[in-house]
């Protein structure tokens, strides 16, 4: 599993998680992010810190305001 397919897996919740439970969920996209990125969640830019840079980042992505509902991709 790649980390640009877990939020689809989560949302199917149907293949086994890093957690071994069966289901991707949450908890799997956090020891995603934590434990094998060494990150943390709200950090978009993946540099280690929660800053401003992380809103440029999500801005310029620009699906933080459309209309089109889970477009996570």
């Amino acid at each position: 599993m790649t980390d640009s397919s877990i939020t689809n897996e989560i949302k199917g919740g149907s293949h086994e998680g890093f957690i071994f439970a069966r289901v991707v969920d949450l908890d799997d996209l956090k020891i995603l992010v934590e434990d094998y990125l060494q990150s943390k969640i709200a950090d978009a830019d993946l540099n280690g810190a929660f800053n401003s840079s992380d809103f440029v980042c999500v801005f310029r992505a620009g699906k933080y305001e459309d209309t089109v509902d889970d477009n996570l991709d």
